[in-house]
Parts: C-alpha cells; sequence; structure tokens
C-alpha cells in the first residue's frame, strides 16, 4: 500500500508522535479520506499557527535532488523584492539542465519599475552564475499575473513528463502551485502557503491535469545570512511582506502606463498613422509613461520615438505577417501594475492560427486588472476592417472592443485616468 502523505506540506501521514511532520489523530486517518491535511498544516491555514518550525537542512536537500534528478525540467523560483538571497543556492548544480526561471512577486516593485530592465539584470546575474541563455519569466502567484503563460510553457517543454519546483524559502514556490490548483478547477486541497520559512517539509508531487505533467514540489532551501530564517516562526511571519507601498514627501498623482500596440502588417497604413498621432497624445500627458509597440512577425518598440508622429512613421515597415500573441506577451513584460495600465490593441485581428492562444493571452492580461482596448483596423474611408469573430471573443475576454474616433478614445481612457 503506498504511503499517504499530506497534500499540504508532503510529509507522511501518522498518528504515533503529534510532535513530529505529519500528525493527524488515529481516527481522523481511519477514514482513509485523500484531502486529509496533518495537523501542522489545518492550524496554519486556519489559526495563522507557527509552532513548528522549518525541516531540516540534511532532509531538504535530500528532497531537493531526488527532484532534480527525477525531473524533465527544473523550474527555480525567485523573490523579486529579494533576487541576491533566491541565487544563494549553488546553481552550478543546474547547468545543463532544462532550466526555466520564474521570477515571483513582480507585484512588489514599484509601479514605474520597466520589467525589459529587470530582465536584463536578471539574466546577467544568472550569466554570472553560468546560466546562459536561461528562459526567464515574470509571474505574481499573489495576483496570478503571468502564472498561465508559464503554465502553458511548462506544457510545452514537457508534455506528460515532470518538473522538479526548486527554490529558497519564502519565494512563493507553494503559492504558485496553490494558484495553479485553483485556476484549473482542482476542488482537493492544495499545498499549504505561508509565510513561515519551511512549509513544504518534503517532496510533494502533483498533477493539476489528468492528462498533464507531475510537478514536484520541494521543501524551501534555507538561505545563509537572511534575517527571516534567524528568527522564531511567529516573528518570521510578521516581517515577511504582503503589500510594499512607497510614499513620496512631495504627494504625486497617481502614476499609469499606457502601451499601444499596432499591427503593421500591409494594410494598416491608414490606422497607423492614426495611432501615431494617438501615442503622441497620450505622450504629452501627466503622470503617464507611454509605450509604443509596432509589431508584424516581429516587434519594434519605438517609445523613445512617441512624443514625434513623423519620427514614428518614417520608422515603421508596413509588411510581414500577423503574429500578435507575441506582441501581447511583449507588452505583458512592461506591465508593472495591472490596475494602472492600459493597453491598446489596433489591428485587424485576422491572427488565423494564433487566435484561441491570443486569447488565453488577452483574457490573463483581464483578470490581472490591465484594463484592455481593442481598436479594429480602418480603411482610407474610415470604416471598421476586421475580423468579426475574434473581436467578440477579444470583447469576452473582458476587453473593451470598438472602433473609436481619437475623441471618444480619449474620454474613454479619461474615464480610468480621473
Amino acid at each position: 500500500m503506498p504511503e499517504r502523505v499530506c497534500p499540504g506540506c508532503g510529509a507522511p501521514l501518522q498518528s504515533e508522535d503529534p510532535e513530529a511532520p505529519g500528525f493527524v489523530p488515529a481516527e481522523v486517518l481511519e477514514r482513509d479520506e485523500p484531502d486529509t491535511v496533518c495537523r501542522r498544516c489545518f492550524r496554519l491555514r486556519h489559526y495563522g499557527d507557527v509552532t513548528h518550525g522549518p525541516p531540516a537542512p540534511a532532509a531538504v536537500w535530500a528532497a531537493v535532488k531526488q527532484a532534480a534528478a527525477a525531473a524533465d525540467c527544473v523550474l527555480l523560483v525567485a523573490d523579486a523584492f529579494d533576487f541576491e538571497a533566491s541565487m544563494s543556492l549553488p546553481l552550478r548544480d543546474l547547468r545543463g539542465r532544462r532550466l526555466l526561471v520564474a521570477v515571483n512577486k513582480i507585484d512588489l516593485l514599484p509601479a514605474r519599475t520597466p520589467l525589459p530592465e529587470v530582465e536584463r539584470w536578471v539574466r546577467g546575474r544568472l550569466a554570472d552564475a553560468g546560466l546562459l541563455h536561461t528562459e526567464v519569466h515574470f509571474i505574481s502567484a499573489r495576483t496570478g499575473w503571468g502564472t498561465r503563460a508559464l503554465w502553458e510553457r511548462l506544457k510545452e517543454l514537457v508534455g506528460r513528463g515532470t518538473v522538479a519546483v526548486l527554490g529558497v524559502t519564502n519565494v512563493g514556490k507553494s503559492a504558485l502551485l496553490a494558484r495553479w490548483s485553483r485556476a484549473l478547477g482542482n476542488e482537493g486541497p492544495a499545498p499549504t502557503v505561508s509565510a513561515v520559512p519551511g512549509t513544504t517539509l518534503a517532496l510533494l508531487r502533483l498533477r493539476l491535469e489528468p492528462d498533464g505533467f507531475a510537478l514536484l514540489d520541494t521543501p524551501g532551501i534555507p538561505p545563509e545570512g537572511r534575517i527571516s530564517d534567524r528568527l522564531c516562526p511567529d516573528c518570521a511571519r510578521r516581517i515577511v511582506p504582503e503589500r510594499i507601498y512607497f510614499r513620496h514627501r512631495q504627494h504625486e498623482r497617481a502614476h499609469w502606463r499606457i502601451i499601444v500596440a499596432v499591427d503593421q502588417s500591409g494594410s494598416m497604413l491608414d490606422s497607423l498613422i492614426h495611432s501615431a498621432v494617438m501615442a503622441a497624445i497620450f505622450a504629452g500627458l501627466p503622470a503617464v509613461t507611454t509605450h509604443l509597440v509596432l509589431w508584424d512577425h516581429r516587434i519594434f518598440d519605438v517609445s523613445p520615438l512617441a512624443d514625434d508622429p513623423l519620427e514614428v512613421l518614417m520608422s515603421c515597415q508596413l509588411g510581414g505577417g500577423t503574429r500578435m500573441l507575441q506582441a501581447l506577451q511583449y507588452c505583458a513584460g512592461l506591465v508593472t501594475e495591472p490596475e494602472r495600465t492600459i493597453l491598446v490593441l489596433l489591428s485587424d485581428f485576422h491572427v488565423w492560427d494564433e487566435a484561441n492562444a491570443c486569447i488565453e493571452a488577452a483574457r490573463e492580461l483581464a483578470a490581472a486588472g490591465v484594463h484592455g482596448i481593442g481598436l479594429p483596423a480602418l480603411d482610407e474611408r474610415g470604416r471598421a476592417v476586421y475580423d468579426e469573430r475574434f473581436a467578440r471573443e477579444l470583447a469576452d475576454a473582458g476587453w473593451s472592443v470598438g472602433a473609436m474616433s481619437p475623441r471618444r478614445l480619449a474620454e474613454h481612457v479619461a474615464r480610468w485616468l480621473a
């Protein structure tokens, strides 16, 4: 008979020692219910009881090595707000492995932090550790930002294989798995999430989709020198932030980010002229950062030219295919505070085989709080020319979709900025 483990922390269930991991009263264990969690997880979830500390370092490393050896792919979860501690484990052991890095807690960074710059810095630190050409994803397990795209990427890489989830304590591994579990409609208990270092006690195997890949959730690796790991569990819980607030002595207006993403395929000339003027107007607004992204099967970020429509038109290269998905993914990387981001997508919406993936990406952006506006292309007479089915699906995904004059668009945006 296979050993039963707690689905919250991975500890083997037992009813002999109340002070040992995995304890469950004998009468509860005898019920043989698959959703039974240990007493430690039950108290953490319902009462915030943090009496028991993390597992021994030797047990942690044994579980981590076992998971890495059994996996087809390693997902290293890092903390955006404490990246150096996240990199304190021996990364040289991961060289030559199929590796993805998920930088979690991206929602804790200041709203004006440009993600492309953060990505360059992260890649530089990984290169210093000998991990060149590593795939990097930015996510927020708390808000769900980027988690769907990461899930789909793992499915693409490993199929029905196995993914080992590694990281130091408190980077949010269990929070990410719990987010995925809820998103996929799993009704059973997800991994236990708390601010206590070492909440996961042993290797925990999960399969969140019947025909999907397996996840190996590992205990958090204790980094050297981090103050939260030197405190008692109750104090550690108190100092781990859920949200960072940046305040200035001088009162500022709430800052917004407007991203204008324009399809520059051959049929888009008239719309491109309108969008260049529109971006210039947005660029002149106070307390607004404006990005202008031109795309076909390539991506051109011409944001430095956003305040000069003529320079934008001189820089564009009409032609090429309509690859909207990569454009949406690029724009998602520019978002730092979804609730204060407006993404204006201008296209004829003829995306062919990418339609479903584009709608899912758009739905994820809307679910994270991004205000999406889909603008159909206009012909030389000002009539909307677009794929109506895609436009309806985009509206169903939570976007505002419709042909708008510059004045109407300005009024629409003004309601959010007010």
